[in-house]
């Protein structure tokens, strides 16, 4: 493709290598120069100067991308051009997460009562919740250097997990029972938080500050809402999300701070405001018809940034939502370990630059560690958990 595109000769006399780009429709070509490429639909393969040219990105390298371009930065910064400073918790964190950061050190992050100070300390440590309903059991581990996984009381089908780090309640749906639980991180103080679904349930998210609890229901094409606030009722009146039904609806995700609800469904990424008003926006849309799993937000980034697997492919991948983008574009994060036959990806979620995903392998279960996911000098650590049987939620929380 490349010796398809000509050199073009600056304003100040230099000459510069075009490169395929692709347009997304008929009006970008304008700022092309030389020949355009006919592409499905509306798009187009034009030939344009490097985006990376002008040096656009002020703390880090920059990465020719087929829309334009993408800043990888420095640490200490974030935003489209690097051109913004972290908060002082998020650099120090950041400097702590290197390709040689143990998991130790990760996972003795935790905040005083100042939320502008993060300290070291040996306790508590963040800890990761995994569902298994093939067990029939939530198992717990603290995120240290040795895994030890340990389970809780629970009911017999867990599968998704939620937790309110307002109120300090573990949240799960049952897929036999229909019914959505809660409990104390250690499993005590169990209680129904909603009546029984003619049908199972889902995804479950929520939005703490307002004590509003979402649900999904994919086989009846819904999302429901009721209040978990102190002195709602418990079990609670489910309500519709917004008036528009939705199409097998499976994971969910709030942040509340951009005011979103955020779900899979069928080869789609969609999000609608919290309080179900507006149209529903697709933000991602699969060409190959994939199914999106394990969906998880990078809440800290103020340009939001999201995580999913594809059951259909067994890929993992991430996507920015807060830039103009092509709703069928998202970055794969690519490993070999994902390549291997017989691997099934369960679920993934994502805490405080760490990528946590949990597996089936050759009938063991397998948890993969990821600092770096966007970086190939990234690290990636293994482990396999004999006690996992059919994994199929997780959920990272600093008690």
């Amino acid at each position: 493709m490349l010796n398809e595109c000509n050199e073009i000769m600056l304003p100040n006399g230099s000459m510069v290598q075009t490169i395929p780009k692709l347009a997304v429709s008929p009006e970008v070509a304008a700022f092309v120069d030389g020949k355009s490429l006919p592409c499905s639909g509306t798009e187009q393969r034009v030939c344009k100067y490097p985006d990376c040219y002008s040096n656009p990105c002020e703390n880090g390298w920059c990465e020719e991308t087929m829309q334009g371009y993408h800043c990888h930065c420095s640490t200490g910064f974030q935003g489209h051009n690097c051109d913004e400073d972290l908060p002082a918790t998020r650099r120090d964190e950041t400097a702590l997460l290197t390709p040689e950061t143990t998991i130790s050190a990760i996972s003795s992050l935790t905040s005083t009562s100042d939320p502008s100070t993060t300290i070291m300390t040996s306790e508590p440590f963040v800890k990761i919740f995994v569902a298994d309903s093939g067990a029939h059991k939530i198992f717990v581990a603290d995120l240290k250097e040795e895994l030890v996984f340990t389970s809780i009381p629970s009911t017999m089908n867990p599968e998704f997990l939620e937790y309110d780090s307002k109120m300090k309640k573990l949240y799960w749906n049952d897929v036999v029972a229909n019914r959505i639980y809660r409990a104390n991180v250690d499993g005590s103080n169990r209680e129904v938080v909603t009546f029984a679904s003619n049908e199972a349930s889902a995804g479950v998210a929520i939005a703490k500050n307002t004590g509003m609890l979402f649900v999904a229901y994919p086989m009846l094409n819904k999302i429901t809402s009721m209040s978990i606030a102190p002195g709602s009722p418990i079990p609670g009146i489910e309500v519709y999300f917004g008036s528009q039904s939705v199409r097998e609806p499976r994971v969910l995700e709030a942040d509340e701070e951009k005011g979103y609800l955020y779900w899979t469904m069928s080869g789609k990424v969609a999000r609608k405001l919290l309080s179900g008003s507006g149209d529903t926006e697709i933000i991602y849309k699969s060409m190959d018809s994939e199914e999106q799993f394990g969906f998880s937000i990078d809440i800290i980034r103020k340009l939001r940034r999201i995580f999913f697997y594809s059951l259909t492919t067994n890929k993992v991948f991430y996507k920015d939502v807060d830039i103009p983008h092509n709703t069928s574009f998202a970055q794969e994060v690519i490993h070999d370990y994902w390549q291997r036959p017989n691997l099934q990806l369960r679920s993934l979620s994502y805490f405080n630059e760490v990528l946590v995903w949990i597996a089936r392998y050759n009938n063991t279960g397998v948890i993969g560690i990821a600092i770096g996911y966007d970086d190939d000098n990234g690290w990636l650590e293994i482990k396999e958990v004999d006690q996992f049987m059919t994994p199929s939620g997780t959920q990272i929380i600093l008690p």
